[in-house]
């Protein structure tokens, strides 16, 4: 295995330790969406459980104290993950820098990019989400082969590609 040098374990913790409270906080919503599910016969998504300034639980779980309970208590902890999530996120952006061989990697990326044209091409998605920003702006809804080919399979867009440096999946080429 990889053994990280002294100075970057610190932030490797701190980032393990989010990706623990993304599964808790996850793990969370599953259920909570599970209770109202089971007790009202209609689901709620995970988008209104995730709003901090509404909250879309209480009224559906206003029939029975014990199940009202149980959703203040669900929706608060959810609420409470993604504060700390939302912390860390903020101290790790502050601490991390970009080693000089990943922003030649971006560079090299951007410039073969560029020869796709995309309307939607956003170099600054590579630094968040590499694997995502090269799957969306390659083969997804972006680039219009690779959404109609995705389309013509019944396959769900974005997905990534084979071979990303041409613009297209192999697949989609055959």
């Amino acid at each position: 295995g990889y053994i990280y040098p002294k100075a970057e374990r610190p932030i490797r913790d701190l980032l393990r330790k989010r990706g623990h409270l993304v599964r808790l906080r996850t793990s969370l919503i599953t259920s909570l969406k599970g209770i109202v599910s089971r007790n009202n016969g209609h689901s709620i998504s995970v988008n209104m459980i995730k709003q901090l300034k509404t909250n879309h639980v209480a009224p559906l779980c206003v029939a029975n104290e014990d199940l009202a309970l149980c959703g203040e208590v669900s929706k608060d902890t959810i609420d409470y993950l993604g504060r700390q999530i939302k912390k860390i996120e903020k101290q790790a952006e502050e601490r991390i820098e970009l080693r000089p061989t990943y922003k030649a990697l971006l560079s090299m990326l951007e410039e073969a990019l560029s020869s796709v044209s995309l309307s939607c091409w956003n170099p600054a998605q590579l630094i968040v989400s590499p694997r995502r920003a090269i799957s969306v702006h390659i083969v997804g809804k972006c680039h219009p082969l690779g959404s109609a080919m995705a389309s013509a399979r019944g396959e769900a867009t974005p997905r990534l590609g084979t071979s990303t440096w041409r613009g297209l999946s192999q697949r989609s080429q055959s």
